[in-house]
């Protein structure tokens, strides 16, 4: 079994720090989503204020869609995000440095695997989330955690990239789970925190969706660094060298 890629925590946080411009499209994309999630996210209803019971009963509902709304929203900003940023995290591992010309170049290169990935993967992370009550959506945000450097960074199809991802989880079990849990901890709780605190009309969606946007943009650095990690090791495994 091989280990994780030297340091990808810390190593990706470097690179992120010398290449800032990865963020750039994670909080583009952050605030558009966190300002649609605000807009559509209900405001408080109407309520009989005399009667405590039917009081307590619509704030809760009105919390739990607005918390609901929000955790949509960055979830599918997420799936945008590792669709636009990966090529760039794999470029800064390759290089050390990287730019919008890399996502260009990405999107080129694999445009339409792209956009069959980010449709495919987000219908799957939808329902299985609102089936399961989110533990579903968590299993497979796991096992699929490198569909999209594979699709990206390997060519390689969403069915073959799923299978992939799935062997390399296993292998990076402890880092691939710190990053998944992470993930999925902040996004419900600044969810809940903007749909419970009384911030003012699309503050608290706004602030949650761009913050876990750009977490998930560094999440991206550690991915492709593990993913380029798994790629030199089954190229020196002897199940996979060429005569």
């Amino acid at each position: 079994m091989s280990g994780p890629a030297p340091n990808a925590f810390s190593r990706a946080f470097a690179l992120l720090i010398a290449n800032p411009i990865v963020l750039l499209p994670a909080l583009i994309i952050g605030v558009f989503a966190g300002l649609a999630g605000g807009s559509i996210a209900p405001p408080a209803a109407p309520v009989d204020t005399s009667d405590p019971t039917s009081l307590v009963a619509a704030q809760a509902g009105t919390r739990y869609l607005g918390t609901v709304i929000v955790f949509g929203a960055t979830l599918l900003a997420g799936v945008l995000i590792d669709a636009l940023t990966i090529g760039m995290a794999g470029a800064a591992w390759d290089r050390g440095r990287t730019g919008l010309a890399d996502l260009g170049a990405s999107l080129r290169a694999n445009g339409p695997r792209l956009v069959a990935t980010v449709i495919v993967y987000a219908l799957a992370q939808a329902v299985l989330t609102v089936l399961t009550f989110g533990l579903g959506g968590l299993v497979f945000g796991f096992f699929a955690l490198y569909v999209f450097a594979g699709v990206a960074l390997g060519g390689r199809t969403f069915a073959t990239a799923l299978r992939e991802s799935v062997a390399i989880t296993g292998r990076r079990f402890a880092s691939s789970l710190t990053l998944v849990v992470l993930l999925f901890a902040v996004a419900i709780v600044l969810s809940v925190g903007a749909a419970v605190i009384p911030f003012p009309p699309h503050v608290g969606a706004l602030a949650a969706v761009v913050a876990v946007a750009l977490l998930r943009a560094y999440a991206n650095l550690v991915i492709a660094g593990e993913y380029r990690s798994s790629q030199g090791a089954l190229a020196a495994s002897p199940k996979r060298s060429r005569p």
